[in-house]
């Protein structure tokens, strides 16, 4: 038994008219599939009557011509294929030699708003594919538009057809971005297969921006998949994705590159300072050592900042590791800043406490005596212990034996002292004239105090 088809049951014009009113688009494709026969696009939407039903809005868009139509895709709400189909056979039908012209800037309109069915559409009714745009001295084509609808709506099928139908390229690192920032590995697969190729600079440059975001998992296919060099440096700044991570605080994938890929900074001051700014998060600590233990940032160089901030628990850490030995620190050279006299200078007085406990020397005496008065004052407790601790003569420690007992008054006195402090015969004969060979400086110190 032969099944009858739609056409044989009903009149055509019947059949057409009851299904356009649900939409244009719903006839062109019963007739696709061979359910109605016969009909061209122009007596399709005829017998429906389309063309005297037409909206308000869309009978202003065709009066003012392709700037009108592609206007109105533009300001659609949604996807609306039958609309643009109805302004699309009305403009070829009225068109004459602009309908080509019309059709370009609507399938454009309708790329932009990352519309799937209605450029689909209009590419199979004779859009160019190989549309271009130059704004501003940037040329960009569809595949660039599509994707930065696509990277709104997370909807790359628009970009992936007009890739598959050959659609010329113009920035293939933005259609990579945002994938790639997103950690979506499968889409980035996908894509790359599909011929969107950045060159090594143009990966160089993804690299830098994911280590950005903490995108580990797009790093990771980048070095290991795609072979991009961990310290290449981007074009841009002249930075490696090392250097993004640090100054970004992306610790995670700073960790990451540092400890497992053999990442290292190349702007070592700015590295530093970051690292520093964040040294509480044990991830920095272990970055810091795994630095000092491959050379990218020198020992020395490190306590001198450590210093120049007065972290005592950073100090405390790093003098305990092996990798912060007195060579690395170059304790011997005489032309070298010490770091006693660093930290008194900058006023941390506990570090400097620390620092003499520790062995540490100051290479002028007389000027960390002042520092330390100057910082703490006659009766703060931590400064008196640094007296204490430096040498009279400035040529070598004192016999411990012989020190006056330290004085265990807290350090918060500092904060409450009585407005006449009582004299300390310890700071008093520590600062006698001349015991320093710099006379009248410590009379004026103890007079800012009295």
């Amino acid at each position: 038994m032969v099944r009858p088809t739609l056409s044989d049951v009903c009149n055509v014009e019947t059949v057409a008219s009851e299904i356009l009113q649900c939409g244009v688009s719903i006839g062109f494709k019963l007739r696709r599939v061979g359910v109605l026969h016969g009909i061209q696009d122009d007596e399709l939407c005829a017998i429906a009557g389309h063309a005297s039903k037409l909206q308000a809005g869309e009978s202003e868009a065709l009066a003012q011509g392709a700037v009108g139509a592609a206007s109105l895709v533009s300001a659609l709400e949604s996807d609306m294929p039958d609309v643009v189909l109805r302004l699309a056979i009305a403009m070829r039908t009225g068109g004459g030699e602009n309908a080509v012209g019309a059709l370009n800037d609507m399938c454009w309109a309708a790329v932009g708003r990352n519309f799937f069915i209605s450029a689909s559409m209009l590419l199979e009714r004779g859009a160019d594919v190989q549309l271009v745009q130059v704004r501003r001295g940037r040329r960009r084509g569809l595949v660039d538009l599509a994707a930065r609808g696509a990277t709104n709506d997370d909807d790359w099928r628009l970009v992936k057809k007009l890739l598959c139908r050959g659609a010329q390229l113009f920035s293939p690192q933005g259609v990579l971005f945002a994938p790639l920032r997103r950690n979506d590995l499968p889409l980035v697969r996908e894509l790359l297969a599909l011929g969107v190729d950045p060159g090594s600079e143009g990966f160089v440059t993804l690299l830098c921006d994911v280590c950005s975001h903490n995108a580990m998992g797009a790093a990771a296919l980048l070095i290991d998949e795609l072979k991009v060099p961990v310290d290449a440096r981007n074009s841009r700044d002249y930075s490696n994705c090392t250097d993004r991570a640090i100054a970004w605080h992306c610790w995670a994938i700073a960790e990451w590159l540092v400890r497992e890929r053999g990442g290292s900074p190349t702007r070592i001051d700015t590295a530093l300072y970051h690292l520093l700014d964040a040294a509480s998060d044990p991830r920095v600590v272990r970055i810091l050592t795994q630095l000092l233990a491959s050379g990218a940032i020198g020992a020395r160089s490190l306590m001198l900042e450590v210093t120049k901030r007065g972290d005592i628990s950073l100090c405390d850490s790093l003098l305990a590791s092996s990798l912060v030995t007195a060579t690395s620190l170059n304790l011997d050279d005489l032309r070298g800043e010490s770091f006693v006299d660093l930290a008194l200078c900058h006023g941390h007085l506990r570090l400097a406490r620390t620092l003499l406990q520790r062995g540490f020397r100051s290479k002028d005496v007389a000027r960390a005596r002042t520092d330390a008065v100057l910082h703490g004052g006659p009766e703060h407790a931590v400064a008196n212990e640094i007296l204490l601790l430096l040498p009279v003569n400035g040529s070598g420690y004192p016999d411990q034996l012989h020190m006056q007992p330290r004085i265990a008054a807290a350090c918060a006195a500092e904060c409450n002292r009585p407005s006449r402090p009582p004299s300390s015969p310890s700071l008093a004969a520590s600062l006698a004239p001349g015991s320093c060979g710099a006379p009248g400086v410590h009379e004026m110190a103890l007079a800012l105090y009295q």
